[in-house]
Parts: structure tokens; sequence; C-alpha cells
């Protein structure tokens, strides 16, 4: 008889959930990306506003070998390039991108070079299965501890034009990551 506590598991959506969230950071990804997008970044997009007192902060937390989490809003499909973009060009040390596989395109070659960028696709619908995230919790909590620089989209799905006065909420397993941070 099974125990009314445990949680189902279901060995075979956590292989596939885990082979899609399968990511890593290589140089000649982030090269490829950076001289592509500073190319084209320097022409189509005017007026690109940088705090340079958050990045010299950045740059000390860094320095001092604190760990850095960004936690921006996820607006538009372009939020990761430009980010990426920035971080590349205010010469901050790379990390890895706790992003959404729902809200992203599916393009080959693109999902490539995201994942070669440290793109994480991670599945973060609302009323997904406890198991699913818990696998996102655990694989953020173990990316901050490994690394000292990681973004973190906070909202499970993009803004829609037209819908930024709709709040969005932060989904399951980042909730749970901020409160194991929290109280560390």
């Amino acid at each position: 008889m099974e125990n009314p506590n445990t949680i189902p598991f279901n060995r075979q959506a956590a292989i596939q959930q885990l082979e899609e969230m399968t990511s890593s950071i290589l140089l000649n990804g982030f090269r490829l990306f950076f001289w592509y997008f500073n190319k084209n970044m320097r022409v189509n997009i005017q007026g690109l506003w940088i705090d340079t007192q958050s990045v010299k902060m950045v740059k000390e937390l860094i320095s001092q070998n604190h760990k850095v989490v960004f936690i921006p809003l996820y607006k538009s499909y372009l939020d990761f390039f430009v980010q990426m973009f920035v971080t590349c060009s205010q010469k901050i040390k790379l990390g890895f991108t706790f992003g959404n596989y729902e809200d992203t395109p599916r393009i080959s070659v693109i999902d490539k070079w995201l994942t070669s960028c440290g793109y994480i696709f991670s599945r973060r619908k609302l009323g997904q299965s406890l198991q699913s995230n818990y696998i996102n919790s655990e694989i953020l909590k173990n990316v901050i501890l490994n690394n000292q620089v990681t973004t973190v989209y906070q909202n499970y799905e993009r803004f829609r034009a037209g819908k930024l006065h709709r709040k969005l909420q932060a989904d399951m397993s980042i909730r749970w990551l901020l409160e194991t941070f929290t109280f560390l």
C-alpha cells in the first residue's frame, strides 16, 4: 500500500525535464553572440541606458566573491539577448539564466545557441506538478551555489503587449528558492 504522504514520482517525466534543462556556458557561444549583437545593437538600440553605479556595485560584489543573482521581469523575447549584451559589454562575469521553456520560441538553431550561452529552459507553468517544481528549485539552488552570477526571470510568462498593468506572480519554484535563501 502506498504512503499517502509521498509525492508521486514519474521517472520518465523527470528525465525529460532534466534533458530539456541541460545547459552550459561555452566561450564560442558567447563570442558568436557578442559579435552578432554588437554589430546589430549599436545600430538598432538607440538610447540603451546602463546604470553605471549598479554595474560598479555588481563588479565589486563579484570581486569580493559574493553571489550575484539578477531577478528581472520577463517582458519580451529580447530580454535575454539585451542582458547578455550588457553583461558582455560591461565585462561582468558570465552566468546561467533560468528561463522559461513554455514561453520561449522553439527554434532549433536558437535553442542550441541559447543553451551554449547558459540559458536553462525550465518548465514554469502555473499548476505544474510538485515534482517539476522541486526539480526546478533544486537545479536553481545548485546553479546559484556553484556559480557567482545567475539570472532568474521572476515571472513564469512574459508580459504580453498592452498588459503591463496585470500583476504577474513568481512561480512556485522561485518562491521556494527565495524562502530557502532568505532563512540561511
